[in-house]
């Protein structure tokens, strides 16, 4: 878990961290500068309004510091029970402390070498005679590393038998549970008391600079929560266990809050996340379990589709990384250039801060897009790039910026496809309805990147679409799932064959090993309506 967790690091920086870029950018401006006078000083360099508004310096909003996800996770791992008030005043000393330095800093742009204030890091809270907090999980049936699948297994794909597997290891997973309370109970309280997901860059902080939180602990947090969910329901405790399935559901769900603007990174986490709770619940759609709860409210919300404008807010975290980016890198050059005599501002006919001027133009051109609700295409930003001749914006944006936006999408047909399977169920959709159905559901019954339409067998009850033939499109547990066995090529789920004789036959609260009694009596009667 850790080594793809590092992959995914690595892969959604690659295109947005380019030191080589900056570094020649900034030996672009010395060359300039050093160049002789070529007769322009009549003529001053201006600062386009969209740089102008790109350049902008405001101290940090306190406002932003409370409900704000992005605070809770950067500080879960403190020892101390005040790490939320701890967090937000380092957060708010770094903004200072980035303030000052872009306010006060004069920078010599004859003299080559590395600026950057000097920020601390959230680690430097923790005292020394305490120690950092960690989710402790022991590797299960003598492995050496640790699998997130052995304490969740329904986070295998395709994997019929995950919820009697859960049960199976129910006695490793409360004693993990147990071990990891008080971390748990922390992640659980920070979802349930957030309203966004806000990253905060303080003022002159590279995004290369910026901490992390620990995603592959809150990954294994995450999973086992969905375990603990599986239990509860499993022994009759429903009510606690769709309260879990709940604030699993409400970490995705802040991403996408319109006050929200998470690290790209942080997407893809959440997206691969979304993906562990769909098969959860694709599997206790199969179990039986939730037979009784499908007009639950709190079911229906946990199963609804996600918000159309998901990708909009994908867009923007890429935009506003790339504008903090710019700004850390290029505030200080920009004001020590316009700080020169005209004669020297106009040198070379001021290319560089034309460039500049091109780049943020596009960013703002890119901004009206998105907020407009429509997905970037590649081939125009390109022509935009090509048109103002701004290169350093083509190293950022293109061409893997689709890619993620893919990736997100591909999740979401599976996400659809679980959905459509809820409301079969819900509402008792016998299966020679089931083709009008889904003619009824519009765009939640087509594929959301080809926009061609589910395909549903009735000899086989699997409703499907075909997954992507690049394999970085495709969710992570289904390329997992893909290496075990190649001839899956869907996302599929697959209507349960008894489920109306459950409804008949077993009773409300019924323990697990029950419900598969009932499960059993139903296949022999082969009760169901065709």
């Amino acid at each position: 878990m850790s080594g793809n967790i590092n992959k995914l690091v690595y892969d959604l920086y690659k295109h947005i961290i380019r030191i080589e870029i900056i570094s020649m950018m900034k030996k672009l401006l010395y060359l300039i500068v050093l160049l002789p006078s070529v007769g322009f000083a009549e003529e001053q360099i201006q600062i386009s309004p969209a740089l102008a508004e790109m350049m902008k310096v405001e101290p940090l909003d306190p406002k932003r510091l409370e409900n704000n996800f992005y605070v809770g996770q950067m500080g879960l791992y403190l020892p101390q029970e005040n790490y939320l008030d701890l967090v937000k005043k380092h957060i708010q000393k770094q903004d200072i402390i980035g303030l000052q330095f872009l306010n006060e800093y004069k920078i010599n742009i004859f003299k080559q070498g590395d600026i950057s204030p000097k920020f601390a890091r959230i680690e430097e809270l923790i005292p020394k005679d305490m120690k950092k907090k960690s989710v402790v999980l022991k590797p299960l049936n003598g492995v050496v590393i640790l699998d997130l699948k052995e304490y969740t297994p329904c986070l295998q794909y395709l994997n019929a038998n995950c919820i009697r597997q859960t049960l199976s290891i129910s006695t490793e997973i409360n004693q993990a549970l147990q071990e990891n309370q008080d971390l748990l109970k922390r992640f659980i309280s920070l979802i349930s008391n957030s309203m966004y997901n806000d990253t905060i860059f303080p003022n002159g902080m590279d995004i290369g600079s910026i901490e992390l939180p620990s995603y592959q602990g809150m990954s294994k947090l995450y999973g086992l929560i969905l375990s603990d969910a599986i239990l509860n329901i499993a022994y009759s405790n429903n009510q606690a266990g769709i309260e879990l399935l709940s604030i699993a559901r409400k970490r995705i769900d802040l991403q996408y809050n319109e006050n929200s603007m998470p690290l790209l990174i942080d997407v893809m986490i959440t997206n691969q996340q979304a993906q562990f709770l769909d098969q959860t619940m694709n599997a206790l759609l199969d179990s039986g379990l939730l037979t009784h709860e499908m007009h639950n409210p709190q079911i229906e919300k946990i199963f609804r589709p996600y918000p159309k404008t998901i990708g909009s807010m994908l867009q923007q975290s890429i935009l506003v990384e790339l504008n903090a980016i710019f700004k850390v890198n290029f505030y200080p050059y920009i004001k020590a250039f316009i700080s020169l005599p005209i004669s020297q501002q106009t040198m070379q006919k001021g290319s560089w801060l034309l460039m500049l001027n091109n780049h943020a133009k596009i960013i703002s051109e890119l901004n009206s897009i998105n907020e407009q609700g429509n997905i970037f295409d590649v081939d125009l930003i390109n022509s935009m790039i090509q048109k103002d001749n701004a290169s350093i914006t083509l190293e950022y944006l293109s061409p893997s910026m689709d890619d993620y936006i893919v990736r997100l999408y591909e999740q979401q047909n599976y996400h659809q496809l679980v959905y459509l399977k809820y409301l079969i169920l819900r509402d008792d959709i016998s299966i020679r309805d089931i083709p009008e159905f889904l003619n009824s559901m519009g765009d939640l019954a087509k594929n959301t990147i080809t926009k061609e339409r589910y395909h549903f067998n009735a000899e086989t009850r699997v409703l499907s679409t075909p997954l992507p033939k690049e394999g970085k499109y495709i969710p992570h547990s289904v390329r997992q799932a893909q290496q075990d066995d190649p001839s899956i090529q869907n996302l599929e789920v697959t209507i349960p064959l008894d489920r109306n004789c459950l409804n008949q036959l077993a009773p409300q609260g019924v323990p697990y090993e029950g419900a598969f009694k009932y499960q059993s009596l139903c296949r022999e009667q082969n009760s169901f309506k065709k």
